[in-house]
C-alpha cells in the first residue's frame, strides 16, 4: 500500500524484523476480543467454515484489518503478511482465549505445515463468493453503483434469517456495573 500523504516511504529494517508499522491494528484484535466476535460469527456463519483451512472468523478479521489499514482491495493483505512482526503477533493471539480442545481442532484444520498468518488473497475471495449471487446482480439498475441484494439463499437456508429481536451480539458492549 503506497504511502500518499506524507512525503516518505515505509521501508524494511532487516535489523529488526519483530517491529511493524502496523501495530495501531493489533488493538482491533483486542477490541474483536471483547465484543466476543469470534463467537458471535461462529454462530452466524460457522456453516461456512468447512473441515479445513481458514475459519469465518478468520476471513473476517482479515478483511476488517485489511480495511482499516486502507487496503485498495483483496490483494493487498500481502502487504499485511509480509509485515513479520504484525504476522506474528496475529499468529500467536489467533489461539488466545480458546480451550484446548478447540485449539487442536483449528490446527487439525490443515494438513499441511500452517505458515501464514493471514488467509491469502485465492482464499478470500472463496469466502466472498459464498455470498454472491449472480441473479441479484442481474437486477442491479444500469449505471447504480450502490446495489443492496437479498441474502443468498445459502446463507438463509443454511442458518435462516437473522432475527431482529436478538441482541445477544451486542451485549458485549454494554457498559458494565459497579
Amino acid at each position: 500500500m503506497p504511502q500518499r500523504l506524507l512525503p516518505f516511504q515505509y521501508e524494511i529494517d532487516p535489523q529488526q524484523p519483530d517491529l511493524t508499522a502496523w501495530a495501531g491494528l493489533l488493538l482491533y484484535l483486542d477490541l474483536f476480543a471483547v465484543c466476543e466476535l469470534r463467537e458471535s460469527v461462529d454462530r452466524h456463519l460457522g456453516f461456512l467454515d468447512g473441515e479445513q483451512g481458514w475459519t469465518a472468523y478468520e476471513l473476517l478479521t482479515s478483511l476488517a484489518l485489511l480495511n482499516l489499514a486502507g487496503g485498495d482491495g483483496v490483494n493487498d493483505i500481502e502487504v499485511l503478511e509480509r509485515d513479520a512482526g504484525f504476522a506474528e503477533v496475529v499468529r500467536r493471539v489467533s489461539l488466545h482465549g480458546l480451550n484446548r480442545r478447540r485449539r487442536r481442532e483449528l490446527k487439525a484444520r490443515w494438513r499441511k505445515e500452517h505458515s501464514r498468518a493471514l488467509p491469502s488473497a485465492s482464499a478470500i475471495f472463496r469466502f466472498l463468493n459464498e455470498f454472491h449471487d449472480e441473479e441479484q446482480e442481474k437486477q442491479r439498475a444500469e449505471g447504480e453503483k450502490a446495489f443492496i441484494p437479498h441474502p443468498t439463499l445459502s446463507v438463509i437456508g443454511t442458518y435462516g434469517a437473522p432475527d431482529p429481536n436478538d441482541s445477544k451480539d451486542l451485549t458485549a458492549l454494554e457498559p458494565q456495573k459497579s
